[in-house]
């Protein structure tokens, strides 16, 4: 019988396959429909997206999240939560559609009116598969949510090329949105092994509704946290500063942003299945952050020490300003991922409560160090971000750690195999360089595949010397070896 650390890592495989693949498929495809939009076509998709994105952390109002976090559920709970996230997102959209003329006359675009309608839609048809996705996620299926969105992205990426082609404009990128999500959602409906009508009788769901309007906070301090440097550099520095960081920050972010939510996914629904046992939450919490950071660290590390050869190289030199701040942002990313796993943890324990304090604290201080880098500009932002969410970092980790029973020496003895040896790497990379530059004159390119070969190698000897459990737990994770 197959343990739920088993059922994590499959899922895990899956997912990353998932997320590795749906780029790759459809990155052809969203380059040949960029080339045939015109640029205010793209950018009034942007638009559309960054205001019906803030409309989404809202979407399920955290009933998913407590739908995969409950002990036991019943059909008729399941019902309930069903009819009740039905009914919220109903309002969710109509808010939408009421606001759309608001927003349409404040930027002076008519066209944005139907767009957010019709993005008001894209909601309703999301929230149907709302319960089905959360049945998924808490019996461990990944390997059939990974099937799901590949065949989505696919699908995507192919609509709004046909679109495109066709001339339909912005449309092309709204419609191919909503192929996509109607896809989705009739993919988890007939996938999930549990289905239910929607209830209209709401009795029974007040912790359900509370446990998620904790979840719903937790979202918006965490879109408020992580955009404070953007908004405070915009509103001050203009057009120019924001957008030599936001290039910095975005490349930096990549890891985080490819796998950030492989891992809050898997965490969350894995520690949900093991809270009622406290020694083996501890272990899987411990394991799943040494993972985490044996896989993280060398690739901030790493991208950090490439950023001078390869930014230019991909961007062109016109964006040498954006490499200090992506090397300081790309440091950090390990710590922004490990960070958001507390949180998991005590959701997972049926605290949100906690959790919710545990994402203010960081907000609170990441805010605020936003605003006393702009003194420095742009760079001064990327410091004073990493500075203040550094020192978030550690405040989670001596005080909300002991809250799901997990003790600080043993998450940094846990951590620091994975930190000592991506510094060293990153010591013995930039050393190699001077040599290889001083002796070779490699070109660009050869420059910057011989470091990231060089310090892969260093940093797997470093890692089979010092942290054999680390290999272990890896070799599981990629399927080599059996968990006992």
């Amino acid at each position: 019988m197959r343990t739920i650390a088993d059922q994590v890592f499959q899922g895990a495989r899956w997912l990353a396959i998932g997320r590795v693949t749906t780029p790759l498929l459809t990155f052809l495809a969203s380059l040949v429909t960029i080339r045939l939009l015109e640029p205010a076509d793209i950018g009034l998709f942007a638009l559309v997206s960054a205001i019906a994105g803030f409309f989404v952390l809202f979407e399920d109002f955290g009933l998913r999240a407590r739908v995969i976090q409950v002990d036991e559920i019943g059909k008729p709970e399941l019902a309930r939560i069903f009819g009740l996230s039905l009914l919220l997102n109903l309002a969710l959209a109509l808010m939408l559609v009421a606001v759309s003329p608001l927003v349409a006359a404040l930027y002076a675009e008519p066209r944005l009116t139907v767009l957010l309608i019709a993005m008001a839609g894209v909601l309703l048809v999301s929230a149907v598969g709302t319960i089905a996705d959360a049945v998924l996620k808490r019996r461990l299926r990944f390997g059939t949510l990974a099937l799901i969105d590949i065949v989505q992205g696919t699908v995507t990426a192919g609509s709004g090329l046909i679109l495109a082609w066709q001339g339909f404009g912005v449309w092309s990128l709204v419609g191919a949105t909503a192929v996509g999500t109607v896809l989705r959602t009739l993919a988890v409906s007939l996938l999930s092994p549990v289905r239910v009508r929607p209830d209209m009788r709401f009795g029974g769901t007040k912790n359900a509704l509370a446990f998620g309007g904790f979840i719903t906070g937790q979202r918006l301090l965490f879109w408020l946290y992580t955009r404070s440097d953007r908004l405070a550099l915009g509103h001050v520095g203009g057009a120019n500063a924001l957008g030599i960081y936001a290039v910095g920050a975005d490349v930096a972010n990549m890891p985080a942003d490819r796998i950030g939510g492989l891992i809050g996914l898997t965490t969350f629904a894995g520690l949900s299945r093991v809270a009622h046992d406290p020694e083996i939450f501890r272990r899987y919490y411990l394991d799943g952050v040494r993972l985490i950071a044996l896989v993280l660290f060398p690739v901030g590390c790493g991208l950090s020490v490439l950023l001078p050869d390869l930014l230019p190289l991909l961007l062109g030199p016109q964006w040498e300003a954006a490499i200090p701040i992506a090397q300081v942002l790309a440091v950090i990313v390990p710590l922004r991922l490990i960070n958001g796993t507390v949180a998991e943890g005590l959701n997972a324990m049926g605290r949100p409560r906690e959790a919710l304090i545990c994402v203010a604290t960081v907000a609170t201080l990441v805010v605020g160090g936003s605003l006393i880098g702009l003194a420095g500009g742009p760079l001064g932002v990327a410091v004073g971000w990493a500075s203040a969410f550094s020192l978030g970092f550690l405040v989670n980790a001596l005080v909300n750690l002991k809250r799901i029973g997990v003790p600080p020496r043993a998450f940094f003895a846990a951590l620091a195999p994975a930190a000592l040896g991506a510094i060293i790497m990153t010591l013995f990379v930039h050393q190699a360089r001077e040599l290889i530059v001083s002796n070779l004159s490699p070109s660009v390119i050869s420059l910057v595949c011989l470091q990231a070969l060089l310090g892969a190698a260093f940093y797997a000897l470093a890692i089979l010397l010092f942290d054999r459990r680390g290999v272990r737990l890896l070799l599981d994770l990629a399927g080599f070896r059996h968990r006992r």
